[in-house]
Formats: C-alpha cells, sequence, structure tokens
C-alpha cells in the first residue's frame, strides 16, 4: 500500500474523471432551451436532502496497480463529508474528513496522518480543489470553474448546444473549441457538463491546457432511493503528461435524511504525520 497516501489524496480532491460518455444509438428530440434555463433547470432537480450516506464498492487503478475497496460516504450538505475506506476482507484501509476549508485523511496502514488546508494541497499537488468541488463531484451537481456568482448566473456565459441524447453545455463555443484543439492553444481552461433530458448531469470533464490535465467524471445509470435519484454508479479517471488514475464507484445502498450522522475521526498517539511531496 506504498501509493495509499496518494490515492487518498487524489480520492480527496475527486478529480478524476472517468471514461467518455456511454454513446446510446436512440436520438432523443431535445427542445432548445437557453444556458441559463438549463442550469436552473439542472439546480431544480437536485435531490432534496441535508445530509447522504452511500455505501459503495470501489476500484481504482493508479501506475499498474489495482485496489478493490469497501467505502462508506457520508455528506451534511455544505458542512462536512467524510469517507471510510476498507479491504474487501474487512481491514480498515484509511479515513478522511473534509470540510470547507481542511482536508484531513487517516492512514491506517501506514499508521500516518494528514491534516492540510485546500489552499496548502492546491499548491503542494498543482490542482484547484474546493470544498465544493469535492461535493458535487459525489452528488452529480454543477460547481463553479470560477468564483464570483451564482450557480445560475456563472453557467449562463456558457454555450449549449445538443448532441444526440444529451444538452451539453462548455464555456468556450464549440467551433472555437474544436479550433483551439487543432492548434494546440494552451489559453483555455475547458468545462463540460452533458446533461440528460431528465435534466441529471451524465457527465462533467475539465481540460486545463496549460497543466496539461484532463479531468473527466461520469454518471451513466441513476436510480431512486426515498424518492431521491443518485447515480448509481460514479467513475473518475484524472490524467496528465505522467499519470493516469481510474476510480470506479458503485453505490449499493443510499439513505437520505438520517436523524443524526456520524463521522468519527480520531488520530492515536501512535500515528505519524505525513509527508507530501
Amino acid at each position: 500500500m506504498k501509493y495509499l497516501t496518494k490515492i487518498g489524496v487524489l480520492f480527496i480532491l475527486a478529480f478524476v474523471g472517468l471514461s467518455e460518455l456511454n454513446a446510446q444509438n436512440d436520438t432523443i428530440d431535445l427542445k432548445r432551451i437557453g444556458e441559463k434555463k438549463l442550469a436552473t433547470q439542472v439546480l431544480e432537480h437536485y435531490q432534496n436532502y441535508k445530509n447522504l450516506t452511500y455505501k459503495m464498492d470501489a476500484e481504482i487503478e493508479f501506475k499498474d496497480k489495482s485496489f478493490s475497496l469497501n467505502m462508506t460516504y457520508r455528506n451534511i450538505l455544505d458542512s462536512a463529508i467524510w469517507i471510510n475506506l476498507s479491504h474487501t476482507t474487512g481491514i480498515p484501509v484509511a479515513r478522511i474528513l473534509i470540510t470547507p476549508d481542511s482536508l484531513k485523511l487517516i492512514n491506517r496502514i501506514d499508521n500516518k496522518y494528514l491534516l492540510i488546508s485546500f489552499n496548502e494541497a492546491s499548491s503542494r499537488l498543482g490542482y484547484d480543489i474546493s470544498f465544493e468541488m469535492v461535493q458535487s463531484v459525489f452528488n452529480a451537481r454543477l460547481f463553479q470553474v470560477e468564483e464570483g456568482k451564482d450557480l445560475a448566473q456563472s453557467f449562463a456565459s456558457y454555450k449549449v448546444y445538443r448532441d444526440s441524447t444529451v444538452y451539453v453545455m462548455q464555456n468556450v463555443k464549440k467551433n472555437r473549441y474544436n479550433r483551439n484543439r487543432r492548434q494546440k492553444s494552451e489559453d483555455q481552461l475547458i468545462h463540460k457538463v452533458w446533461i440528460n433530458d431528465l435534466f441529471q448531469i451524465a457527465a462533467f470533464s475539465i481540460e486545463d491546457r496549460v497543466k496539461q490535465q484532463t479531468i473527466k467524471v461520469d454518471y451513466p445509470k441513476y436510480q431512486t432511493s426515498e424518492s431521491e435519484k443518485y447515480p448509481k454508479t460514479i467513475w473518475f479517471v484524472a490524467q496528465n503528461s505522467k499519470e493516469h488514475v481510474e476510480l470506479k464507484m458503485d453505490v449499493k445502498k443510499a439513505e437520505f435524511n438520517l436523524p443524526s450522522v456520524e463521522m468519527p475521526f480520531k488520530i492515536l498517539d501512535k500515528f505519524e504525520p505525513m509527508q507530501l511531496k
């Protein structure tokens, strides 16, 4: 488990995204819709919860290594995220606690811990991350790549086009984006969101041309529990010129609005600080 520290941090950052959006043969007659209205429709179709809990099976591929893990994800909306990872045999692996201003991780295999702010994590790892981003990825929600506006206003400047079974929103025009790809322009942060006919997020991607990083997240299937729709499968893929990380999670059980949500996190005396390279 010598890669656990970096995998855990990547897991927290949640910038990892997945395989291409699954193509379908059928074509849906999507109505024309404006940018701001489309974003508003997505917001109106969010799950109506104050807290949620997922029980998941997770598969991680990193540096030609593959890991199968059991995972519990708990989220108090806009306040805290708690993740517990264990081997399929039940052996504890890691525990993560995320708040809007901090990341905390316990490596229970090597008896190490990490306490770090989002700003420090971004500086050391070279990625721009936030609590909102992590929460949005796991919960299939919109998030902003640029701060300063509310969500509907932020996405009002995006361009919308229809692609077979989905709407696509992106922060540059389609023809300009394709032209820039041919010219290998490196001055773009390309954010794309695929939205299905039920106004659920089907996938999103972020391409940072300066850092030569691509992040994709795919939600190929939704399911209903307690009248709430949630992503049944979450696929992540992150890659740059040096690394390729894949994470696939299959939600086995989802619970919403529990009377109380426990997020235990204790650093034992025998644990030593983790050093980020």
